[in-house]
């Protein structure tokens, strides 16, 4: 009976080996890709990102809860979202750049 469990955690351990496959983190350019722009001054937003129109607090993790989104339009309707941390009082140094067609 012990052999028979043992033979049948053996199979199952194989295959579950054989059929996990690595996941990319890395998205590729094209379809679904969302740009990033990078802040040439980390102390200050630039004045062509346009207005701020929304603050997100980051919920995503217990260890990220001082985070908040700052969501920027440009006269073009562009959206720029960036980073900043209350905490260190710094903003990341790349925003998300969702474009109008």
């Amino acid at each position: 009976m012990l052999a028979r469990a043992g033979t049948c955690l053996g199979v199952l351990a194989v295959l579950l080996l054989l059929s996990c496959a690595k996941v990319s983190t890395v998205l590729p350019e094209g379809e679904g890709y969302i740009p990033t722009e990078a802040l040439k001054d980390l102390t200050s937003i630039p004045p062509e990102w346009g207005n701020l129109v929304s603050v997100t607090k980051t919920t995503t993790s217990e260890n990220i809860t001082q985070d908040v989104q700052l969501w920027f339009q440009d006269k073009e309707g562009n959206v720029r979202v960036v980073t900043f941390d209350v905490r260190t009082n710094h903003l990341t140094p790349k925003a998300l750049l969702f474009r109008r067609k």
